[in-house]
């Protein structure tokens, strides 16, 4: 995914895009935080927090995730699904509650089982290679002692280098809450905010991914099948997620299966475009086609046209758009496009996370190297 001009050196190139992989539609917009006024009284009781994960070979991750927890959950529920390392024991001695099961090839299940194992009238939904960041315990009863609020979307890091993007991980407790999915398994905003009929907002809170390390390929392997059948369960309902295609393309990109890849982002591409609404989650399918269509010297124009019509003014479409002028051989507007993007601040978190070196550093390299003498 590089755009070279002549001899000089390669533009830089960038992080992949932090999207919650679910289907976002408008109805799972977060509504505005009430005003400091209209706050109510808060109650002299202390709402009780449950910290639940699912695991399984997590001891390089896991103490620190609990570590992080420890001033903010009233419990820590975990379930492992067939660790043979030291994952149990870390979880016991921390003074988490360990349950185990077999692993069925479904994360959904043992997500919906760690839940009602919960005695929370709040859980915290995160992962042994997640930590949360430093937060005032006080500042979150404040946030679950609301009572119009049924869930939160929190500011999610997907990895190293990106700024932060929405996802639902703190929810009120509910019987009739069902996780979806075998893989990419999650409460569906807008079913929980019919379910318990409150409200859905953003807080404060920070939760951080470490899981990107090392080799991609054991996952890719692992998610393939997992993907496949979760697609074929969403046909089955008459439903048809571009982020599952789009995944199921990346994964088979990252085993070297490029003629599966390019299969796999066409049908995320057709599914996009047949959802009946916007959302700027979707963004992404668009962004990944335009790479492409750069890779294999073609025109993005139209797909960026597209992408631009889901999220105006995004900067990543602007980067690509910017790429496509350059290739196209208009130095002018390209220079533009990167000299109005080093001019940008990082935004805060929304629903796509950004390379930070997007706001800044990476079209301050390209202007220095399209200029004359550069």
């Amino acid at each position: 995914m590089r755009v070279g001009l002549g001899d000089r050196p390669a533009l830089p190139d960038l992080l992949q895009l932090g999207v919650w992989k679910i289907e976002l539609t408008p109805k799972d917009e977060p509504e505005p935080p009430r005003a400091e006024g209209e706050r109510e009284p808060l109650p002299r009781s202390r709402p009780l927090l449950s910290a639940v994960l699912i695991v399984r070979d997590e001891e390089r991750f896991l103490p620190q995730c609990l570590e992080s927890l420890r001033d903010l959950a009233d419990e820590i529920v975990i379930v492992d699904t067939g660790s043979s390392d030291r994952t149990p024991e870390i979880a016991e001695a921390a003074g988490a509650q360990v349950f185990r099961r077999h692993w069925e090839a479904d994360f959904g299940a043992p997500r919906q089982f760690a839940i009602e194992q919960a005695r929370g009238l709040w859980v915290l939904q995160i992962d042994a290679d997640e930590m949360v960041r430093p937060f005032r315990r006080e500042r979150l009863n404040e946030l679950l002692l609301d009572p119009s609020v049924g869930g939160y979307y929190v500011g999610f890091r997907r990895r190293e280098g990106l700024t932060r993007n929405w996802q639902l991980k703190l929810f009120h407790r509910h019987p009739g809450l069902r996780y979806r999915g075998v893989v990419h398994e999650n409460l569906q905003p807008a079913e929980l905010r019919e379910t318990t009929g409150l409200k859905l907002r953003h807080c404060p809170l920070e939760i951080d991914h470490f899981g990107y390390e090392g080799d991609p390929r054991p996952k890719a392997r692992r998610n393939l099948p997992l993907l496949k059948r979760r697609l074929g369960h969403e046909a089955a309902a008459g439903r048809d997620p571009a982020f599952l295609w789009l995944d199921l393309a990346d994964s088979s990109r990252t085993l070297g299966e490029e003629a599966a890849f390019r299969d796999y982002l066409g049908r995320a591409l057709r599914a996009a475009r047949g959802a009946g609404w916007r959302h700027p989650s979707q963004a992404a399918t668009w962004a990944r086609a335009a790479e492409l269509a750069l890779e294999e010297e073609q025109s993005p124009d139209e797909l960026l046209d597209e992408a631009e019509a889901v999220v105006p003014g995004d900067p990543y479409v602007a980067w690509l758009r910017a790429r496509a002028r350059l290739a196209s051989g208009d130095l002018r507007e390209a220079l533009r496009i990167f000299a109005e993007l080093a001019e940008r601040q990082p935004p805060g978190a929304g629903w796509i996370g950004y390379d930070r070196r997007l706001f800044g550093p990476a079209p301050k390299a390209a202007l220095q190297l399209l200029s004359p003498g550069g």
